[in-house]
């Protein structure tokens, strides 16, 4: 999870993204696992409403409970990946937006770091998930192999 407690030198819209996307990540992880066929796919369902039930996402906890509907439920779980993949891609286009803020405040790179490189080193490299590791790779100030172009000084 992000620092509840970043700095108060972060700008507020960076901190309100970057905090916004740990339960993002955790529902597209709970919807894949709820697209998943048989007894898994029904315990990812269950675990993918309990998450949105207890955030107060209705709409995400009826696609789930919907998911568990044998054969059409494929329908509702993938539709729910598919729209929460969406809402990832432009809380992310956001944030490459505010890149160069992020880069120029370094107690915000290392803010934004810290959240979102453990997503990054775990996503696989392939198309399917390029766009979104190369949007990663911006805001994190990353280069093409995943390596920190410029490490923030604790000074500045």
């Amino acid at each position: 999870m992000a620092d509840p407690s970043p700095s108060p030198t972060i700008p507020a819209s960076i901190e309100r993204i970057v905090t916004e996307l740990d339960p993002l990540m955790i529902s597209i992880g709970l919807a894949i696992a709820a697209s998943a066929p048989s007894l898994a796919g029904e315990a990812g369902a269950v675990a993918a409403i309990s998450y949105d039930v207890a955030r107060k996402k209705w709409l995400w906890a009826a696609l789930s409970a919907i998911s568990m509907l044998p054969a059409i439920g494929y329908l509702p779980a993938f539709l729910k990946v598919g729209l929460l993949v969406f809402i990832l891609n432009r809380r992310l286009r956001s944030l490459v937006a505010l890149a160069p803020d992020i880069h120029g405040s370094p107690e915000a790179l290392r803010f934004v770091r810290s959240t979102l490189e453990k997503y990054y080193h775990k996503l696989p490299n392939v198309r399917l998930v390029r766009p979104i590791r190369k949007q990663l790779q911006i805001i994190m100030d990353l280069d093409d192999f995943g390596q920190v172009r410029a490490e923030p000084s604790p000074g500045s």
